[in-house]
């Protein structure tokens, strides 16, 4: 039991660590960030280490520098850029490089499964209660993706979309 509270308080954080790493975070969240210097020494990273294919997309530099946030994430690889900036040895990084991937993979909105939430109680009447699961499971999908893309104007015409043929 002594060795489980010792092996606890080893792996608490001091209060001055703690300190350290909310420092770091705050630097983290606050830090310059220059895509068109990312994206060139991230492209001659990944040349220097064969991982530039003929099959990567080429960059319009145009779009870069208008500040396009856009077409900058979809040619952008933010692991290799936070592997080669977290992982290094000397970097002021090292401390939360473990933890940084878990914060890039939060979604920043969740309004798509709001949207699947809110259809599923459009389909959830007396009348519709005897679809089967796959059915439901379809139409729900349906209308979400319709819904996102402006092709349906209203709840009704989502019911009808999907209304059974029988």
């Amino acid at each position: 039991m002594e060795r489980d509270q010792a092996r606890r308080a080893k792996s608490r954080p001091s209060k001055s660590n703690a300190s350290d790493i909310d420092s770091l975070v705050e630097d983290w969240f606050s830090m310059e960030f220059d895509a068109e210097n990312e994206l060139k020494e991230q492209r001659k990273r990944m040349k220097e280490a064969g991982r530039l294919g003929k099959d990567t997309k080429e960059i319009d530099w145009k779009l870069v520098k208008a500040g396009k946030t856009l077409y900058i994430s979809s040619v952008f690889d933010l692991r290799e850029w936070w592997l080669s900036m977290g992982s290094n040895n000397g970097s002021k990084w090292r401390k939360i490089y473990p933890v940084v991937p878990a914060v890039f993979s939060i979604p920043a909105a969740n309004g798509h499964q709001e949207r699947t939430f809110s259809a599923c109680t459009n389909f959830d009447d007396v009348l519709r209660q005897r679809l089967k699961e796959e059915r439901f499971e379809m139409s729900v999908l349906l209308a979400v993706n319709k819904s996102f893309s402006g092709e349906i104007a209203d709840e009704e015409n989502v019911i009808d979309l999907t209304a059974d043929e029988d």
